[in-house]
């Protein structure tokens, strides 16, 4: 027990490695590193072991903070939620449960093992490992407001048929992603939310780092995905489109319907 307690008191002294964008990644990640002295163990299996340990844990520890730190709103965090809501709360414990390994190293240095590993949870279903996972966005979908109908953006524009899916480009602003982000016209009016999505589990936004990387991207918005450039600042309702470009989106959506799937990506730098 001493010889554990001092391995993992000393990998929690070793910075832990937090990893990129989450929602941007799909998949929030950290490093932690461990060590334990070979001297203090009974074999070398056992200092390998020791050594694994203290890293998982220090991986799990920055983990949980990557998590807690995931926006939901512009002024509100996982974190945050969970002292509102104990749906997302308990949703969001279950989930770090369900952490896995992406990487790991063992290496012997100066007469000490040094371990390093890496651990993901899933945000979304974007990362090749959760595809079929649970994810954030799950656990917080059902507890985002849906706008009443008088905030929906309307129009008589005629319906369009020649695009697969939307790409939102907001790499001219500077917008951090976020599990609640919507679209609307120049005076509030609702054009895409949550509301808007009836597909499978809670993945109604999806995003990447470049338009090019979001056109590439066939199985989230198709071949012909329209693309169009919005704004942000602290005095607009969510993410706001010009009034040409509102029009072309509501006529392209009443022609091919992919909205209702979530056929979305949004651009961020």
């Amino acid at each position: 027990m001493r010889t554990l307690l001092c391995s993992a008191l000393i990998g929690l002294f070793l910075a832990p490695v937090v990893h990129g964008n989450p929602l941007a990644d799909g998949i929030a990640t950290a490093t932690g590193l461990g060590t334990a002295d070979p001297g203090m163990a009974r074999n070398r299996i056992h200092g390998k072991m020791l050594a694994r340990r203290a890293a998982v844990a220090d991986a799990q520890r920055a983990l949980l903070e990557v998590v807690k730190g995931v926006r939901i709103t512009s002024g509100t965090t996982v974190k945050d939620a969970q002292l509102e809501s104990d749906v997302i709360a308990n949703r969001v414990k279950g989930l770090l449960r369900n952490y896995f390994t992406l990487s790991e190293n063992l290496t012997e240095e100066e007469g000490t093992w040094l371990a390093e590993v890496t651990l993901g949870i899933c945000v979304s279903r974007t990362a090749p490992p959760c595809k079929n996972s649970p994810t954030i966005n799950d656990a917080v979908f059902d507890q985002l407001e849906r706008t009443v109908p008088s905030g929906l953006y309307q129009s008589s524009a005629t319906p369009e048929t020649s695009f697969s899916g939307l790409v939102v480009d907001l790499t001219e602003s500077d917008f951090v992603p976020l599990l609640d982000a919507r679209l609307v016209d120049g005076s509030g009016k609702e054009l895409y939310g949550p509301g808007h999505y009836k597909g499978r589990g809670g993945d109604w936004l999806h995003w990447a780092r470049s338009v090019e990387q979001a056109e590439r991207n066939h199985e989230v918005v198709g071949s012909t995905p329209l693309v169009v450039k919005a704004t942000t600042s602290p005095g607009e309702p969510g993410i706001a489109l010009g009034d040409a470009d509102a029009e072309q989106v509501f006529a392209a959506d009443a022609g091919s319907q992919f909205l209702a799937e979530g056929r979305v990506i949004l651009v961020t730098n």
